[in-house]
């Protein structure tokens, strides 16, 4: 895909045990070691210069590059996903437009490709599918990994899928499209698999990547009914079966959280002229990680947290300002005031913090 040039530090997080780099859209923070920081974000602008080519609108910058969160099992993952999952171990990762960043976290530690979930958990944010139904916005998010990951064979990723509605049960049709993430259909091994062969047999019809929708297929479905769709897929599932040459999983499947296997080498990152490194704060990753709470309006676990970081590292702006918006959803202006005033006086540089400083002097 040619040159990349990127704006790249790696950074030891001291007695944090994780490892930041930065590239020009994404802010990479891993539990796992720097290597698989380094991979993670270059593959990850690799994946967008690729969705930029497709036209996807990458509506994912907000404040600075996405933040990039990499836990070393999906157990550090469960709490962000326990409210919002029939199962949290089904969660592999989770993307969020939050309203002060963007947002990627990954369990690295778990079955299945790392690199091919940050792909899918980029999709979500690369190309918000708004409020269309979950088999949907899961699907397309699968389907334009597949293109991020492998542009010159966009079917690449997809035997793990074949293989699993060959081997699997499908859902039947009324019960997957009305499938939530606390629905026995989510739950099913071939959900994923089943959502991206329905956006496929659309994208087969000849629409482009961007202009994806579920209403085409749903409209057929309103004439024809379920098991219309469901004929259709299983044929279209055989003929895509027929082009697989290589039997069971595909090798980015494998990829576990000691490799990133031949296709994600991290040798290049640390080549000889490659930009200096400097050593994170104590701080940051436990602020992040409250941070991502809060975004996800988990209060109630963000507070604590933003509360022992105010404390035990009194110069540094950050948690005032995130312990400033918690009081703010809460309604208690007050106390966002004092918070804005404290982060403010300690060199609080986000233009967020000071408008919101603002709002809460000119209040009467």
């Amino acid at each position: 895909m040619g040159a990349l040039a990127l704006v790249l530090f790696c950074v030891p997080a001291g007695a944090s045990a994780a490892w930041e780099c930065q590239t020009t859209h994404f802010r990479v923070i891993s539990e796992p070691g720097p290597e698989i920081a380094v991979a993670a974000a270059q593959h990850l602008e690799g994946v967008r210069r690729r969705f930029e080519e497709l036209g996807l609108p990458l509506a994912d910058q907000k404040n600075g590059p996405t933040l990039v969160l990499i836990f070393a099992n999906r157990e550090s993952l469960d709490p962000y996903a326990s409210r919002d999952s029939r199962d949290p171990s089904l969660t592999r990762g989770l993307s969020l437009a939050g309203g002060d960043q963007t947002w990627i976290a990954v369990a690295w530690d778990a079955p299945g490709s790392p690199m091919a979930a940050l792909a899918h958990e980029y999709a979500h944010l690369a190309r918000p599918a708004g409020s269309a139904p979950l088999w949907f916005r899961e699907g397309l998010a699968e389907y334009l990994a597949g293109l991020g990951t492998a542009p010159e064979a966009p079917e690449a990723l997809s035997p793990h899928h074949l293989q699993a509605l060959r081997e699997q049960p499908w859902s039947e049709w009324g019960e997957f499209v009305a499938a939530n993430r606390m629905s026995a259909a989510f739950a099913r091994p071939n959900f994923y698999s089943q959502a991206w062969l329905a956006v496929h047999w659309l994208a087969a019809q000849g629409t482009a990547p961007a202009r994806l929708e579920p209403g085409p297929l749903e409209s057929l479905v309103r004439d024809h009914g379920g098991k219309w769709a469901e004929t259709r897929l299983s044929e279209h599932a055989a003929r895509l079966w027929e082009g697989v040459t290589l039997p069971g999983r595909p090798q980015q499947q494998s990829a576990g959280p000691d490799s990133v296997g031949p296709a994600e080498s991290t040798g290049a990152a640390f080549a000889p002229g490659s930009p200096p490194s400097r050593q994170t704060e104590a701080w940051e990753l436990q602020f992040w990680r409250a941070e991502f709470h809060r975004e996800l309006g988990h209060w109630d676990l963000a507070q604590p947290a933003l509360e022992l970081l105010e404390r035990d590292f009194p110069k540094i702006p950050e948690p005032s300002e995130a312990l400033a918006a918690v009081a703010i959803a809460r309604g208690r202006y007050d106390l966002a005031e004092e918070k804005l005033r404290s982060a403010v006086g300690k060199g609080a540089l986000r233009p967020a913090t000071h408008f919101r400083y603002s709002l809460m002097l000119m209040r009467p």
